[in-house]
């Protein structure tokens, strides 16, 4: 993955206020998104969501890697509620997720990912 295109994921996943473990751990590919870190007073962190965890799903839909959750994050409202579903300590468990803003649709459209 080359540098460009994490950053751009670094970008898309701000609303969300984590980031994301780049490249993908082998036994995480295709299975969600790892978090690496939370931003502290970010909606994530607001939501319960911890470095380490694995976001599964997202809205009800599935989330196989750091990019479709990019794309998921950013097709919210920022005045609703979306469940997440994440692997926390070896335990599934669905977040609350509210108060996201996604990123403009021109910003989003400019991102080199996808």
């Amino acid at each position: 993955m080359e540098a460009k295109e994490m950053a751009a994921i670094r970008q898309g996943l701000e609303p969300l206020g984590i980031t994301a473990v780049m490249p993908p751990l082998a036994e995480d590919r295709q299975q969600g998104a790892r978090v690496a870190a939370v931003k502290p007073g970010g909606v994530a962190e607001a939501a319960g969501l911890r470095p380490g965890d694995l976001i599964e799903s997202f809205n009800g839909q599935r989330v196989a890697h750091a990019v479709a959750l990019v794309g998921l994050v950013n097709r919210t409202k920022p005045s609703a509620s979306y469940p997440m579903t994440v692997v926390s300590g070896g335990r599934r468990q669905t977040l609350m997720v509210t108060g996201l803003v996604p990123l403009p649709p021109e910003e989003l459209g400019r991102l080199p990912i996808g």
